[in-house]
């Protein structure tokens, strides 16, 4: 968050300016040092989502779609991680229509999540 999240929310809103930030409920987003990190800056926004909630998280979405092209075997360091993930978001800004079924379907995803009482749905 300190290195690249907080520098880049300021830049787009500007400095202590509130935004929301969408994170799913995995372990690596509710650690020691994220917990602090959430707790010390009541300008980021945190939504609640239900334990299985990830098909109401859109960003998993998207990561999904990035990662569908992984070349496990070759990919494996940070540096061609790097580039793999930038190469795929830049793939993805050129298709606005993805983004567009997106949003456009997340009503019926929470629609559906509501009238199963919560549960996880297939996405």
């Amino acid at each position: 968050m300190e290195q690249h999240l907080l520098p880049y929310a300021a830049e787009l809103f500007g400095e202590g300016e509130q935004f929301l930030l969408i994170i799913d409920n995995a372990p690596w987003h509710n650690n020691q040092v994220c917990r602090e990190c959430k707790e010390n800056r009541p300008f980021v926004i945190i939504p609640k989502f239900p334990p299985n909630g990830s098909e109401l998280n859109l960003m998993e979405t998207v990561w999904a779609e990035m990662t569908n092209t992984w070349q496990k075997n070759h990919e494996r360091t940070q540096a061609p991680l790097d580039a793999h993930v930038r190469i795929q978001w830049e793939a993805l800004r050129q298709r606005p229509q993805f983004f567009s079924r997106l949003v456009e379907g997340y009503s019926a995803r929470l629609e559906e999540v509501v009238a199963i009482d919560g549960h996880a749905i297939r996405w």
